[in-house]
């Protein structure tokens, strides 16, 4: 129930930024700016990693493995 909750709170606060915007700077700077918004929220996703529970770091050379 609390992710209906919360969804339904992101899509209330979406929507009232995405019309505040749009009444001020016009649909396309509003429309770049919800993509970057979005972008810079999904981005971290891509590096992730799911089985070590951290994000992804570059090749250590030389060095012992880390669990």
């Amino acid at each position: 129930m609390a992710q209906v909750g919360g969804a339904y709170i992101g899509l209330v606060l979406g929507g009232s930024i995405f019309v505040t915007l749009y009444g001020a700077l016009g649909w396309r700077a509003d429309c770049f700016i919800m993509a970057f918004i979005v972008l810079s929220l999904t981005t971290p996703m891509f590096f992730y990693n799911l089985e070590t529970g951290r994000f992804f770091q570059p090749v250590l050379r030389n060095r012992a493995p880390v669990f």
